[in-house]
């Protein structure tokens, strides 16, 4: 039986439950997120919950640029496993996503996890997928990052039909240059097949438009906070020019994760023989 709380937006309402079943709801899912969003910051619990996570997933990013993007598989893994615990298939309460929560280090108190399920739930069916509160989480691109993947996607979709064809993108992405790979942390081969399961996941029928390849791009950025080293990443990894502004991001990233290093010799990376 679902607790009844006082709601941030009036009267009284029963927590919604959290489903695990797959699920599209009607409408834009940019203008769900934008609708939900807005409900957030009119909820003062919500709204910290939520800063608190980014918080979290930016501060992993400084290590790597999918860091942020990692707590999000953690928790989802957590979070089936909860409810695997709670002997719950299809509908899950609140109780199960704060244990999540709180396992992966996002301190994350009952009421702040009510009023963000509250606060999620702009249809009021009393349901929210579990899906729509991991890209809650993870945050839309800003309009600066994502009139950067649109210029890339512009730049690789050469017969401007609005769609890439994933084995093309596969021949054209340059792995080395990925931040992981620079540092150490993943080979050529590994971050290759991490970016074909990606880009599956994101793709319809073999291709990716436009929305999915902002949505890929959505989990490379939950871990930045330089808008100049998003955009180096973005253009490098398809083998477009990136600008001194961009270099100085990429190798300031570099140096507070420490896979640079000034020597003797001048800069050197981890790859580069240290």
């Amino acid at each position: 039986r679902r607790a009844v709380v006082e709601s941030p937006f009036g009267g009284f309402v029963a927590v919604p439950s959290i489903s695990l079943k797959p699920s599209r709801p009607p409408g834009s899912e940019k203008e769900r997120r934008r609708h939900i969003e807005s409900r957030i910051s009119r909820s003062r619990g919500a709204r910290d919950l939520l800063v608190r996570v980014r918080t979290i997933m930016r501060r992993r990013g400084g290590s790597s640029a999918l860091g942020g993007e990692q707590l999000l598989t953690s928790l989802t893994h957590r979070f089936r496993a909860q409810a695997k615990t709670f002997g719950v298939q299809s509908e899950i309460g609140a109780e199960v996503l704060r244990a999540a929560l709180n396992q992966v280090g996002v301190g994350a108190p009952a009421e702040d996890v009510e009023a963000l399920l509250i606060a999620a739930d702009i249809d009021g069916s009393g349901n929210v997928p579990f899906e729509e509160l991991v890209s809650i989480f993870r945050g839309g691109l800003s309009s600066a990052r994502a009139y950067i993947v649109r210029e890339v996607f512009n730049m690789l979709d050469r017969n401007g039909d609005g769609s890439l064809n994933l084995h093309e993108l596969q021949a054209k992405y340059r792995p080395s240059t990925e931040p992981d790979v620079e540092a150490g942390r993943k080979d050529i081969e590994q971050a290759l097949m991490d970016f074909i399961l990606s880009v599956e996941d994101s793709s319809r029928n073999g291709r990716l438009t436009l929305e999915d390849f902002e949505r890929f791009y959505e989990s490379v950025s939950s871990g930045i906070d330089s808008d100049n080293y998003f955009q180096h990443i973005v253009r490098m990894t398809w083998g477009l020019n990136s600008n001194e502004h961009c270099h100085g991001a990429r190798n300031c990233h570099r140096g507070r994760d420490g896979s640079l290093q000034v020597t003797e010799g001048g800069i050197c990376g981890r790859n580069d023989g240290w």
